[in-house]
């Protein structure tokens, strides 16, 4: 995976196929820390402790159909090559927390990617879901709880085209406005 964003789209398809009915997503940008903090905390199924020991592993899936697990191993690798940490905890029945820093200076840090698309589909496609998400840059925040969407659009799908797009340049302004293309493709212009 290229960028943050993939890896905060695997880690929640993970929470989604685990029944998640939260979940929440932060990023931390701290330049006098040197670090970018990606939390990403659900309400799923969660793991046993025999699973969790191994689920960083990527030889490692409790999906039926798949050989081996890359998600939560590949980024383990990205935040360890940049100098970071990771940090994987589930427990049955509650749910899965995931923390994942990286050295903001190192020349392997992954950009952010299309952060504000990712965000975007997740919440369009799973309407089921509770997101709430957190984003910082120093002094400077930006969120997005779909559960106050879900009251100002009240009785509206994410899908439909208003609402959609009002969503999407919600995300789009906020995110440029907070990150400025710095660690992102947000500013590239689109083809």
């Amino acid at each position: 995976m290229r960028d943050v964003s993939s890896h905060i789209l695997d880690i929640c398809q993970n929470a989604i196929t685990a029944n998640a009915s939260l979940i929440k997503i932060t990023i931390n940008v701290d330049e006098k820390k040197d670090t970018l903090v990606l939390n990403i905390i659900d309400n799923g199924s969660g793991m046993d402790e025999d699973l969790a020991k191994k689920a960083d592993s990527p030889f490692f899936t409790t999906k039926a159909n798949a050989k081996i697990g890359l998600g939560l191993s590949l980024l383990k690798e990205a935040c360890l090559e940049t100098g970071g940490s990771f940090k994987f905890e589930s427990k049955q029945h509650v749910g899965s927390l995931i923390m994942a820093v990286f050295k903001l200076s190192s020349i392997d840090i992954p950009p952010l990617g299309e952060l504000s698309e990712t965000i975007f589909s997740l919440i369009a496609v799973n309407q089921h879901i509770d997101f709430e998400i957190e984003l910082k840059n120093g002094e400077k925040g930006f969120s997005i709880d779909t559960k106050e969407l879900k009251k100002r659009f009240a009785g509206k799908f994410f899908s439909e085209v208003k609402v959609s797009a009002w969503i999407l340049d919600y995300l789009r302004k906020g995110i440029n406005e907070l990150f400025g293309g710095k660690l992102s493709y947000e500013n590239v212009e689109r083809a």
